[in-house]
């Protein structure tokens, strides 16, 4: 709990300095996921919101980097809805502000095809992202 806030501290104070080490953060974090400790979970998650909110700007210049970490989170074969649902609502956040989306669609679309577990999960990706678009 404690080191999530001060991840989050961190990630604010010092932006792309801490954008350096995000995917380590990331790792680090996802791991954390597995557990059945619902506050561990519920910390790890609002964490990793924060991060993504935060460090917004940076993860949408390098779009096919945060896909390919993302990806495995969508898998309904070793993933629980919750995290599914999670992972949906970020990614679609940081989605919006992607400037080629039609690359970005190629790269998940190709993903998609290699990798079926993934299907479930980028079809509730491609919802939010249509449902938020104004």
């Amino acid at each position: 709990m404690i080191g999530c806030r001060l991840t989050v501290a961190l990630a604010r104070d010092l932006r792309e300095e801490f954008y350096v080490h995000f995917q380590t953060f990331f790792e680090k974090l996802i791991k954390l996921l597995n557990t059945k400790d619902a506050d561990q979970t519920e910390w790890t998650l609002v964490c990793l919101a924060y991060l993504f909110k935060v460090l917004k700007p940076f993860l949408c210049k390098e779009i096919s980097i945060v896909i390919q970490k993302i990806l495995p989170l969508l898998s309904e074969t070793h993933q629980p809805d919750h995290i599914i649902n999670f992972s949906v609502e970020c990614f679609a956040f940081l989605v919006k502000n992607v400037r080629d989306k039609n690359n970005f669609l190629l790269m998940l679309l190709k993903t998609v095809k290699q990798q079926e577990s993934y299907v479930m999960g980028c079809g509730k990706l491609f919802f939010e992202m249509i449902r938020g678009l104004n």
